[in-house]
C-alpha cells in the first residue's frame, strides 16, 4: 500500500468517524436535555431543603457540566455500534497511521476535554489552582 493510499484510507475512515459522530450527536441532544431538566429539578429541592440560593453563574455551569457528560457518554458508550471494536491494543504509541494519527488523537481528547476543564472551577472554587486541580485528580 503506499503512501498516498495510506492517507486516502485514514481521511476516508476519519470522514466516516466524524458521520457517524455527528448522527450519534443528534441523536444524543435530547436525552442530554432531559439530564438538564432532572439535574435543574434536584437543584432546585436542594436549595429548598438546605434554605440556600445556588448562584446563577454556577446553576449554569452545573447544568453545561451535565449536558455534556450526559452527551459524551452517550456518543462514545452507548451509541457505539455492537463490534465495533474487534482488538484493544495496549502498546503505547503503536497506532495504525503512524504519529499523524497519534497527534489527531491526543488533539481530539484535549478539545473533547476542554468544556471539564473550563467548567469544573467554575462549580468548584478548589478547583481554581493548578496544584490543588491535580491532587484531587
Amino acid at each position: 500500500m503506499s503512501k498516498s493510499q495510506l492517507y486516502k484510507l485514514i481521511l476516508y475512515r476519519l470522514m466516516l468517524n466524524i458521520l457517524h459522530m455527528i448522527k450519534s450527536l443528534a441523536a444524543a441532544v435530547p436525552l442530554g436535555i432531559c439530564c438538564v431538566f432532572i439535574t435543574t429539578i434536584f437543584l432546585k429541592k436542594y436549595e429548598r431543603k438546605k434554605e440556600i440560593s445556588v448562584c446563577a453563574t454556577k446553576r449554569r455551569a452545573i447544568l453545561c457540566l451535565v449536558f455534556y457528560i450526559a452527551v459524551v457518554v452517550q456518543v462514545v458508550i452507548l451509541f457505539r455500534p455492537w463490534g465495533t471494536i474487534q482488538e484493544i491494543d495496549i502498546i503505547p504509541f503503536d497506532t495504525y497511521g503512524g504519529i499523524r494519527y497519534i497527534i489527531l488523537y491526543a488533539a481530539a481528547n484535549a478539545i473533547a476535554f476542554m468544556p471539564v476543564g473550563i467548567l469544573l472551577p467554575m462549580i468548584w472554587e478548589k478547583m481554581n489552582s493548578l496544584k490543588l486541580s491535580l491532587i484531587h485528580i
